[in-house]
This record gives C-alpha cells, sequence and structure tokens, in this order.
C-alpha cells in the first residue's frame, strides 16, 4: 500500500484554469502510481 499526492498551481481563473490545474496534477499522480505499480511487479 503507498499514498500519492501531486499538486499543480493554477495560472488563471475560471473554470477552465481549474479543470487545467486538476489534470496537471492527475497526470503526476497517474505517473507516480505507474512506475510504483512497475517497480513492485
Amino acid at each position: 500500500s503507498k499514498n500519492f499526492t501531486a499538486s499543480a498551481p493554477v495560472s488563471g481563473s475560471g473554470n477552465a484554469a481549474y479543470v487545467r490545474a486538476l489534470d496537471n496534477a492527475f497526470g503526476q499522480a497517474a505517473t507516480d502510481i505507474v512506475r510504483w505499480a512497475d517497480s513492485t511487479i
């Protein structure tokens, strides 16, 4: 079991900027998850 966290700054305002930041943070976390899973298999 492992916890993953990621953050990304919001550059701009409005929903589109928030969605981009969330997408970037998710992308970072997803990359970490794949690397971790690959190393444990």
